[in-house]
This record gives C-alpha cells, sequence and structure tokens, in this order.
C-alpha cells in the first residue's frame, strides 16, 4: 500500500476495504444530499427524507488504515450527494476489488481495494485518490454542498427520555418487514412489558397483518420496557431501513412517548470492524 500521510490537509484518511464503506452508503441512501460531521472519532453521516425518517451512519476511525485530523481544528459539517461520490469511488476502483478465502468465504484484501480519503475543510475539494501503478494514480475531486439543516423532531439521541425498548435479530425484523404487503399504508409497532411483548401490525385496506412475539421467545436478545407504547407510522417510510437491516446481526427498536421510533441497526464488516445505522421516523398525524 503505497501512501504518504497529508498532514498539511485538515483531514486526511485511508481507508482499507471501501467495499465496506460503500455498503454504509448504500444503507442510509434514502435521499440524494448527505451531511458530514468529521470528528476525532470517525466520520456520522446523516441523510433526512420529507423530515420524517432520518438515516445516520458511524464510520468509526477504526474502518480506516489510517485516521489523521489537524490537531485543534474544528471541521465544520458539509453536504455531499452520494450519487456523486459513488460515482467517483467506482471511477477510480478496480471493477475487481477482492478475491475470497475459500475456508472462511470473506474477502481477500489487496493493496488495490484502499483509497486516499483528503479534505481541507470549507471551500476546498473532497478528494478521492488511488495509486493506480508505480508513479501514477486517480483521483476524483469536487466540491461539497451546504449540508442539510436535520428536523430537531428526529434527534433522538439529544433526548433525556428513556424508551421502551427491545433488541432482536436483524434477519427477523427484515423478514418481517418484506412479508408486509407493499401497498400497505401504515404500520403498528407496540412494545410492552407484558406477555406478548413486541408486536407489528400492517393496517391494509381494513386488513391487519400482524406479528408478535411472546415473552419467553428465544429471538428476544434484550428487553426493557415499564409502560406499554403503541405508535403508528407510513410503510413507506419504515421500508427505507430493509437495506442496512440486510447486512446486520440485530437491531435495537425503540419507542418514544413522543410517537417516536429509533432503529439502531448493528453489523460487523468482512474484517470483523462494528458499525452502527440508526434510522429515526416520526409518527403518523391521524
Amino acid at each position: 500500500m503505497n501512501f504518504e500521510v497529508n498532514e498539511d490537509v485538515k483531514f486526511f484518511g485511508v481507508i482499507r476495504n471501501v467495499e465496506n464503506l460503500l455498503s454504509i452508503f448504500k444503507a442510509v441512501d434514502i435521499s440524494d444530499i448527505a451531511s458530514f460531521f468529521i470528528h476525532s472519532d470517525g466520520i456520522v453521516i446523516t441523510v433526512e427524507k420529507l423530515r420524517a425518517v432520518r438515516a445516520v451512519a458511524y464510520v468509526k476511525s477504526n474502518l480506516f488504515h489510517s485516521y489523521n485530523i489537524k490537531e485543534d481544528e474544528e471541521m465544520a459539517p458539509f453536504g455531499v450527494s452520494l450519487d456523486l461520490i459513488n460515482t467517483c469511488f467506482a471511477a477510480i476502483m478496480p471493477k475487481v476489488t477482492s478475491s475470497f478465502d475459500s475456508r472462511t468465504f470473506q474477502p481477500i484484501l489487496t493493496d488495490n481495494n484502499y483509497c486516499e480519503l483528503t479534505y481541507d475543510g470549507t471551500g476546498s475539494p473532497f478528494v478521492l485518490r488511488r495509486a493506480a501503478r508505480p508513479n501514477s494514480s486517480i483521483r476524483c475531486t469536487f466540491l461539497p454542498v451546504e449540508p442539510e439543516q436535520g428536523t430537531e423532531e428526529l434527534k433522538l439521541v439529544e433526548t433525556q427520555e428513556i424508551p421502551q425498548k427491545i433488541v432482536l435479530p436483524a434477519k427477523w425484523f427484515e423478514e418481517i418487514l418484506e412479508q408486509i404487503e407493499p401497498s400497505t399504508k401504515h404500520v403498528e409497532f407496540t412494545i410492552s412489558p407484558d406477555n406478548q411483548v413486541f408486536e407489528v401490525v400492517g393496517h391494509e385496506s381494513g386488513d391487519l397483518q400482524d406479528f408478535d412475539i411472546p415473552q419467553n421467545s428465544e429471538l428476544i436478545i434484550f428487553h426493557a420496557c415499564t409502560t406499554r407504547l403503541s405508535s403508528m407510522y407510513f410503510f413507506s417510510h419504515v421500508s427505507l431501513c430493509i437495506k442496512a437491516l440486510s447486512m446486520a446481526s440485530e437491531v435495537a427498536i425503540e419507542l418514544y412517548m413522543t410517537g417516536a421510533m429509533r432503529l439502531i441497526i448493528k453489523s460487523v464488516s468482512s474484517d470483523q470492524v462494528e458499525t452502527f445505522l440508526e434510522f429515526s421516523f416520526l409518527p403518523v398525524s391521524l
């Protein structure tokens, strides 16, 4: 891997497995403009749709081979078109980036499957670069845009309320959402301290699609609930998280007294790095 840390810019990173980063972009691709927040411990990416759904990806610094922020530099957030950054990665990365170990079925990373990221703050371009061969490189450069203004009601991480919560296998939750008819308008979620601790009900033209989990189910990884809470959401909004669930191991479902719901989705990359995604939803106003 041929690179030198650029300490002259505010941010310089080398990501070893670009496929992992692209899968994160795909999971939160619910609208084109994403807001990027670069911190000392990683990058937070937020995307909102219709001021009713918010997707957040936490790209930790340990996903990078090298991660460097100029000391005492505060990075202002900036906006990036997900279509544009995906196009840039597709243009500079090799068509075949990895092979697979026949014993573990995990990708075998090569020096070709890495990319340098460089950004020097507001007004400067964001640069992706990969060394193609000795003494030559391929790069893609673009100017970020203004970040989207986030909806306060969707910033559930900032609330002081303790939500009603259950943690389940992501695969089970994904399969439930995929079983709900696509024409379903509303879907209702309930978390309860009673015998039926979790319920999903799809409301479609007067018909109900009902899925539930009893208190003693082996599906329950964690359950903390003191009061029964139910809220209704647009199914077209909730189904936006299916791509993220397909790459995840478990999902925490949180319901709040305001009616808002947050999903905390945990996945593990091919090189055993944990990634957390969040989806927040505002309820239907009936």
